[in-house]
């Protein structure tokens, strides 16, 4: 790894995997420990269906021009032979001889370059995705704006002396805007915002716009440009308002102050070893109250 590639800077075109070497703060690494414990931000996360979905989701929307060199559509089950056996044929055009599943998957390998393999109906929804964002206004208008996508940022914290890294998922210039795709099964604006909340999605648009600030870009604006998994394939973009950035900026603080604390003493500590008293969530009872009160007035 280069000490100059790890020095405060924007910089374009770093494969994802040495992005992911530099030994700095990230937007996921400080959401797990929000979400857990500095332990657990350690461990490392094994891609899910669901991530795996996402990032190809990402590249067919953002990144176009890559998507055919990195993804096939393959056979519909890649647990049987014969699958194996109807898809080779329409893709060569010919009659394959018999293979066994490892030799089927290293025939597939060379055949198309090393792309990887994706059932037919997550092909489909990937394009479905693309083209019900192309037909909404607001969508299709962050699409086709001129942007760089996949850039890396990394900074400083001020307050902390960390080193913090962000890879948006495209900046336009000429608009001022930073732009997170999201795939989710329910875009709704009550689901959606529930969603934030649950993952961090606040923290993310916070931190990012951190990074740029603190590299002297003028990024104001944050839009999360969500769409839905499932049919009908939904699309919106949603644009977090001044109070879930300020409620972010504070936890982040917090979470940066946390992460400097563990990376100086070297102890990435767990939860507490204590006995912890539960308290219902103020929602339950806020519930008890109006039920109490409607129990009353009977």
């Amino acid at each position: 790894m280069s000490s100059k590639v790890i020095k405060p800077g924007i910089y374009e075109n770093i494969p994802f995997d040495e992005y992911l070497s530099w030994p700095c703060a990230s937007k996921s690494f400080l959401n797990k420990m929000a979400q857990k414990s500095p332990l657990h931000a350690m461990q490392e996360t094994k891609a899910s269906d669901a991530m795996q979905f996402g990032t190809m989701a990402h590249c067919r929307i953002l990144e176009p021009d890559k998507f055919d060199s990195l993804y096939a559509e393959g056979p519909d089950d890649k647990r049987t032979l014969k699958s194996w056996a109807a898809w080779a044929e329409k893709l060569t055009g010919i009659k394959q001889p018999k293979r066994n599943l490892a030799e089927w998957a290293e025939w597939a390998n060379t055949a198309l370059n090393g792309a990887s393999l994706v059932r037919p109906y997550n092909m489909h929804a990937v394009q479905a995705i693309l083209e019900s964002a192309q037909a909404k206004k607001e969508c299709s208008a962050l699409l086709a704006a001129k942007g760089i996508t996949e850039v890396s940022v990394v900074w400083e914290d001020k307050e902390t002396g960390a080193l913090c890294k962000a890879r948006p998922d495209k900046l336009i210039p000429s608009l001022g805007v930073c732009v997170d795709l999201k795939t989710t099964a329910d875009a709704s604006e009550d689901a959606f915002n529930r969603t934030v909340s649950k993952l961090g999605y606040h923290l993310g648009a916070a931190f990012y716009l951190a990074g740029l600030r603190a590299n002297g870009a003028e990024y104001t604006k944050f839009r999360h440009l969500v769409v839905e998994t499932a049919a009908p394939f939904e699309s919106v973009v949603y644009d977090l308002d001044d109070e879930w950035l300020v409620l972010a900026e504070f936890r982040l603080k917090k979470l940066l102050k946390q992460y400097a604390e563990c990376k100086e003493s070297g102890v990435w500590y767990g939860y507490k070893d204590e006995v912890i008293s539960l308290s219902p969530p103020i929602y339950l009872l806020n519930q008890l109250e109006v039920d109490i009160e409607l129990g009353g007035s009977e």
